[in-house]
């Protein structure tokens, strides 16, 4: 129990009182704890006042309460000024960030358009260079089958060539120059040379001495080269099994 004296047994008063409780106490403040457990008691600790101090001292309470009163209200409105103030202060900055965002936006924006004139730019130069590559190619291709057909007619057109046989070797002395076709063994010399005895006699023997060079001559012919000594066997297959055969051919 908490006793007062009557004099401040007014709403306000009490109220004070409670709120100095609950500042020494604060656990008084959970729930209804402060009602449950503290009862404030009024009791006349001081003489009775004569009407007239009574009329002072409710006078200056009146006056303490108005000053209150005027006091609450103007932080109130100092309250409300300062959050309208915040207020137009956030709704300036809010104003700013979204001007700079539209801004950003434009830029954006500009942005992929340029980007997209420039593609479009890019695929109609892609376009048209592509056009005039397959007009080439199909004008290539119209060409190459053209002159193939001719070709083709023109072989078609050409009567079939005769095979002509003859002695092609302008060292025998029944060379033809009509010949188309080499005759097989046909050709003859003016001194008889013979395939075998190039091949198979020795090297220092008189008949190869004498007819040295028409026996490299005749083996180059019959091989179908040049200068047969120059042939490097070892490496081509082809003449070296050719060249087998002719020596098989004397034994």
């Amino acid at each position: 129990d908490i006793y007062i004296d009557d004099e401040y047994n007014q709403p306000f008063q009490i109220n004070r009182i409670k709120g100095v409780i609950l500042d020494v106490w604060p656990a008084f403040g959970t729930e209804n704890r402060l009602e449950e457990n503290v009862t404030i008691r009024v009791v006349a600790f001081q003489a009775q006042k004569s009407s007239k101090e009574d009329t002072e001292l409710q006078k200056l309470e009146q006056k303490q309460r108005d000053l209150e009163k005027s006091l609450s209200d103007l932080e109130k409105k100092y309250s409300d000024q300062e959050a309208a103030k915040n207020l137009e202060t956030q709704i300036l900055e809010l104003n700013t960030e979204q001007e700079l965002d539209l801004m950003k936006l434009d830029l954006m924006i500009q942005e992929l358009k340029n980007t997209l004139s420039q593609s479009e730019r890019n695929f109609d130069e892609n376009l048209k260079f592509r056009l005039e590559y397959l007009e080439q190619q199909f004008k290539s291709t119209q060409q190459f089958k053209d002159s193939l057909l001719n070709k083709m007619r023109q072989e078609q057109n050409r009567e079939p060539e005769i095979a002509y046989y003859g002695c092609m070797d302008p060292e025998a002395t029944n060379y033809d120059i009509r010949a188309t076709k080499n005759c097989r063994r046909c050709c003859t010399y003016s001194h008889s040379i013979d395939l075998c005895d190039c091949l198979m006699k020795p090297g220092d023997s008189y008949y190869m001495k004498k007819n040295k060079d028409a026996c490299d001559k005749l083996i180059s012919y019959r091989l179908g080269v040049k200068d047969w000594k120059k042939i490097n066997f070892s490496r081509n297959k082809k003449l070296d099994a050719k060249f087998d055969a002719l020596a098989r051919r004397c034994r």
